[in-house]
Formats: C-alpha cells, sequence, structure tokens
C-alpha cells in the first residue's frame, strides 16, 4: 500500500473512552476502504469454498472468514477504537450488525439459484453493499456512544 493510500484509512482521533470521534465522511471513507477489502476476501473465499460445497454453505463458511477480519479492521481503522476498553461488546455488536450483510446475500442467492459463477460473486458483492450501508449507520451509532 502506498503512503497515500495508508494515510487514507489512518485512524480518527480518539475520546476518553476511545471511541471514534472525527467526521463521518472520514468515516464513511475508511468504512467502505476497509469495507472493499471484506468483500475481496468474502469473494475470493466463496470462490474457494464453491470447490467443494454449495452456495449456502460456501457463503456462509466466507462471509464467516471475512467478517471477523473485517470487524478487527473496522475496529481499528475505520471508527479508531484501540484497547481491550468494551471490545467483548464491540465484537457482538459489529459481528450482529454484519448479519445484516449474509442475510441480504443469502436471500438474493437463493433468489437466484441458477446464477453462473461470476453471477453469484456480483450477488454477493451487491448482498455486501446493502447490508453494508445498514451497517455502517448502526456501528457509527454504537462507536459513537461514550
Amino acid at each position: 500500500m502506498t503512503s497515500a493510500g495508508a494515510e487514507a484509512i489512518a485512524a480518527p482521533e480518539q475520546g476518553a473512552a476511545g471511541r471514534a470521534q472525527g467526521r463521518v465522511s472520514g468515516q464513511f471513507l475508511r468504512f467502505v476502504l476497509v469495507g472493499g477489502v471484506g468483500t475481496v476476501l468474502y469473494v475470493g473465499f466463496y470462490w474457494l469454498a464453491r470447490l467443494v460445497t454449495s452456495q449456502q454453505p460456501a457463503n456462509v463458511l466466507s462471509w464467516t472468514i471475512a467478517t471477523v477480519l473485517g470487524n478487527l479492521l473496522h475496529r481499528r481503522y475505520t471508527y479508531g477504537v484501540r484497547g481491550s476498553h468494551r471490545q467483548n461488546a464491540d465484537a457482538i455488536i459489529t459481528f450482529g450488525t454484519a448479519l445484516v450483510e449474509l442475510l441480504v446475500a443469502a436471500a438474493l442467492l437463493a433468489r437466484w439459484p441458477e446464477a453462473n459463477g461470476w453471477q453469484q460473486s456480483a450477488i454477493v458483492v451487491l448482498g455486501t453493499a446493502i447490508g453494508g450501508t445498514a451497517r455502517f449507520v448502526l456501528n457509527l451509532i454504537w462507536f459513537r456512544r461514550t
């Protein structure tokens, strides 16, 4: 990653409780960048899982792996939270909001079971974009709490 790229995802200022502060536009940009990386991982893991299993199990497995990694990155870079303060609660909330993405992608895949590999990847990306928008708002509310 270039130094300009690293600066684009630099963590925002923190409040006394270690909660994210800063402009929503900056957090949204970081959310999109981190989410883009997570989506690439999600689709890549989905393609690998599809080599050995069907649509829905591949979707759940790839989502789980990408979500755990993405949540760690979002907590640190998107919302600027460091340390262990409320780490368990943060993990539960961010994982819960990520379920929105999984449910949207699963519903879309179920709607088009005959989709080919590229179409399935596009469906996963679409589900992630729709669910990710809701997730950003819910996580922003959570991490702004003091």
